[in-house]
């Protein structure tokens, strides 16, 4: 449920839908233009070789006997469509030679519009499939398994219960750790608390060099910086830059763009830029 501009209740699908039929003409556009150009987005490229596989089946079989061995890692960030291909290049057998690992604790964070049910009912799509349960855990100590079981045993829907299994892990690290839980009642308050465990940390002796702050997005860890500057803490901050979005890139990308439209005598476009 959400509000529309006029504050009244209206149902969030259906705002979607809106959106999704204003769009359809720009799609369709850019699928014919993208067809003409011989182009493909990173969907087209599974999304094509599945429609091919339903419409040929001679690729299909063909692409069946050359792959008669599959693997499929990080099982639980399939989408809908890598399941529909899985299944064109399985589908000969009752029992074919397919192996998944993943973790359905995991699949909560939907990575490129990951499906849940991919994994979920992944026994009933391959019923002779035998479950293998990876219990032993070679990065954390007793503590920090511990707290991620209380935070996972929260999530609704399973496989420990879908498949009757115990997730119950044993640590192989006995190094020695403190966890602590913390709730703030501010998203402030809680980088404010942060900066000042780390400056106190390192007022009582600690080293600043292994000190780390890990968070979900970026966004969080650039508002926290104010907090540690405000307490002379220095920071390194690693982030994997994204090249197209640097400045020489940017550049070069601008100079692109005015030399299509002069060659195309695009007044209007090349005043713009």
């Amino acid at each position: 449920v959400a509000t529309d501009d006029a504050k009244k209740i209206i149902l969030k699908d259906e705002q979607r839908s809106i959106k999704l039929v204003a769009v359809s003409d720009v799609y369709d556009e850019y699928l014919r233009e993208m067809l003409e150009q011989n182009f493909y987005d990173y969907d087209d490229m599974i999304l094509r070789v599945v429609h091919a596989l339903e419409i040929f089946p001679s690729l299909k079989a063909e692409l069946q006997e050359r792959y008669q061995y599959i693997m499929v890692d990080e099982f639980q960030d399939t989408n809908d469509a890598q399941m529909r291909l899985l299944r064109a290049l399985t589908d000969y057998d009752g029992q074919p030679n397919i192996m998944v690992v993943g973790d359905d604790d995991q699949a909560i964070f939907r990575f490129q519009g990951a499906d849940i049910s991919n994994i979920q009912l992944f026994n009933d799509t391959y019923p002779e499939a035998k479950t293998i349960v990876l219990s032993e855990n070679y990065r954390s100590n007793r503590g920090v398994l511990n707290l991620s079981s209380q935070v996972s045993s929260q999530i609704a829907v399973r496989l420990t219960h879908i498949l009757n299994i115990s997730k119950d892990l044993s640590h192989n690290v006995d190094r020695d750790g403190r966890l602590k839980l913390m709730t703030s009642s501010t998203i402030e308050q809680e980088f404010d608390t942060v900066a000042e465990q780390i400056a106190n940390e390192i007022k009582t002796g600690g080293n600043p060099a292994g000190i780390a702050v890990i968070a979900r997005r970026h966004a969080d860890l650039e508002k926290l910086l104010p907090f540690l500057a405000q307490r002379d803490i220095a920071v390194e901050y690693e982030r994997r830059q994204n090249i197209l979005s640097s400045e020489p890139v940017q550049i070069l990308e601008l100079l692109a763009r005015v030399v299509l439209g002069i060659a195309y005598r695009d007044d209007n476009l090349v005043d713009s830029l």
